[in-house]
């Protein structure tokens, strides 16, 4: 009797063993075959238990790196044929029409330059859009004073503005906030390249911090051609640029999607206004108060 007992208690216990190794392997083999998305739910602490664990992180990353790989051709494929058209087409005409004539040649050849230009910063986008998409990009946090990196951030548009005929202004008090620094960076510099783009000459970009309640409220202001109020609900899509009275399309299309993308995963408030000629896009971050000691 105490034998038939040994032999019923081995074979549940290697059965029971054996089973999430099974189930293990089997996840293994679905990855190898290309099935990314496997989950195995997690039943012990031990040996097996660890390595359950590990399948189902080496699942989420190689998920998030085929998301990757997937924005990627999908944001290259799309965004990167109009400007090497644009520098083919040029390049050949300078090489077969214009070549003789000095100034349509320079003229020809800055446009080469100028889309040339325009392609670095659009090849500079789709990485950045992409690694915030597919969720490779992880967010680091930390306190920091704010108004010296407004300042600072500022300071490389002066030029710009300039030759556009626009001024820059800044009010913000001396503040700490809790944000990404280098994000929060990439933020203002789509957001006030964006409203360098749109503003009417003569008028003012503006930066302005309001403080209320723990958060910090940081918005870019210009003044020029309002937004059309169905355009306000799709400026944060990918590619989608407003019309602005059929003007020539500004930027990469990818700025606003980016900015988007890095404050939903700060998980911060965030919008645009534009009403009578005055456009503002804003946005919030924790701005702790300090405690008294």
């Amino acid at each position: 009797c105490s034998s038939d007992l040994a032999v019923i208690l081995a074979v549940y216990l290697s059965r029971r063993l054996s089973r999430p190794i099974r189930a293990v392997t089997a996840a293994a083999h679905e990855l190898a075959r290309g099935n990314l998305a496997v989950s195995l739910p997690v039943t012990s602490r031990d040996e097996i238990g660890r390595l359950t664990t590990a399948l189902n992180e080496l699942s989420i990353e190689l998920q998030k790196t085929d998301q990757l790989r997937k924005e990627l051709i999908a944001n290259v494929s799309h965004e990167l044929r109009a400007p090497l058209t644009v520098i083919r087409g040029y390049a050949e005409t300078v090489r077969d029409v214009t070549w003789p004539d000095d100034t349509k040649r320079q003229a020809q050849l800055t446009l080469i330059s100028d889309e040339a230009t325009r392609l670095t910063g659009v090849v500079r986008d789709i990485l950045d859009y992409s690694r915030l998409q597919a969720g490779v990009e992880k967010i680091r946090q930390t306190e920091f004073p704010l108004r010296p990196l407004l300042e600072q951030v500022m300071g490389r548009y002066e030029q710009a503005a300039q030759s556009a005929g626009l001024s820059i202004l800044l009010h913000s008090p001396d503040v700490t906030v809790v944000f990404d620094q280098a994000r929060l960076i990439q933020v203002l510099h789509n957001l006030i390249n964006n409203a360098i783009d749109h503003a009417a000459p003569g008028t003012a970009v503006a930066l302005n911090v309001q403080v209320q309640q723990g958060r910090c409220r940081i918005v870019v202001r210009n003044q020029g051609e309002t937004i059309e109020p169905d355009e306000l609900g799709r400026i944060w899509e990918r590619y989608h640029r407003a019309d602005h009275a059929g003007s020539r399309p500004l930027g990469t299309g990818l700025g606003l999607a980016i900015v988007r993308s890095i404050l939903e995963q700060h998980r911060v408030s965030f919008g645009v206004s534009s009403d009578k000629g005055v456009t503002e896009f804003w946005f919030e971050t924790h701005c702790p108060e300090k405690q008294d000691t």
